[in-house]
């Protein structure tokens, strides 16, 4: 199986991103906002195999890169069916890289992270050519039924409310893209 042969990426409706994205990415959900999102698809049946979902980063994220808001993108979640071939996450953030560069001009820098809580190293962002950053500052994060929430999504008390545990905390390798 080939990814240019075999599958495409194209913008995908954010339902459906966030379908796959609950079914697929440790995080088991995503934004309800969005900036980008961006899907791998089998050519042969138009089943979505992958998600990229790119939101604005946080002020904070902008202030650290001396960067404007509105000039920067944050890769929020990265979801790939176990069915795709190796290279397929690569793929997928290089067209979603193409695109940013041709259609979103006022975006100079992109952000992502690989979350340490996970195992993640971040090897996919070194094979597609980010820079590391370094680590994050430990973060603590709520967790209800294998659902996780950022520990900014809501009060200690209604995070409690909701039936959400608190864990952690856990650091992040921080990479970034200058997009020109």
């Amino acid at each position: 199986m080939s990814l240019k042969k075999d599958f495409e990426c194209g913008l995908v409706r954010l339902k459906d991103a966030r379908a796959f994205i609950a079914a697929h990415h440790y995080a088991g959900g995503s934004s309800c906002f969005t900036a980008l999102t961006v899907g791998l698809f089998r050519k042969s049946d138009g089943d979505l195999l992958g998600v990229a979902h790119w939101l604005p980063p946080a002020r904070g994220v902008c202030v650290h890169f001396d960067q404007p808001a509105g000039g920067m993108l944050a890769l929020s979640r990265l979801a790939i069916h176990p069915d795709v071939p190796k290279n397929g996450a690569s793929y997928l953030i290089g067209w979603c890289i193409r695109h940013i560069k041709r259609n979103k001009p006022a975006i100079k820098m992109l952000v992502t992270y690989a979350d340490q809580g996970q195992g993640h190293t971040g090897q996919i962002y070194r094979a597609t050519n980010w820079t590391y950053d370094g680590l994050t500052k430990p973060a603590w994060r709520w967790v209800r039924d294998g659902v996780m929430r950022s520990s900014l999504a809501h009060s200690v008390a209604e995070m409690k409310r909701r039936g959400f545990r608190k864990v952690g905390p856990f650091r992040k390798h921080r990479f970034y893209m200058e997009v020109r």
